[in-house]
């Protein structure tokens, strides 16, 4: 299945949506989303993974490269994961430590 990665601004923040396979290919294009966010002078940016059907080893590493980065900076990359099979996955190569994961934008926003 194709990917799609799409960015835009609710009153809350920033959001950038994946939907479909995050796989190797879609890496640059959520990394890039993901700086465009930063440069314009955000440091908590949800991930909404909601339509995700796969994560790969270079999206995940994305992710745990911008977590680092922007809670260095006193923000966040709140992920939201409804998904049980990606969360699953998260959960047995022990990101839910490093990684801030919600169910639903709203429980990611109320967490701000």
């Amino acid at each position: 299945m194709a990917y799609s990665i799409r960015s835009f601004t609710h009153p809350y923040g920033p959001v950038v949506a994946v939907t479909g396979d995050a796989d190797v290919g879609a890496a640059p294009a959520l990394e890039a989303a993901l700086q465009a966010a930063s440069d314009a002078g955000h440091n908590r940016i949800i991930v909404d993974l909601s339509g995700a059907t796969l994560l790969d080893s270079r999206t995940i590493g994305v992710l745990a490269g911008w977590t680092a980065r922007l809670t260095g900076r006193g923000g966040g990359l709140p992920i939201v994961c409804p998904d049980p099979n990606i969360l699953g996955l998260l959960r047995r190569i022990g990101l839910e430590r490093s990684f801030e994961l919600f169910g639903s934008r709203e429980e990611a926003v109320l967490r701000d």
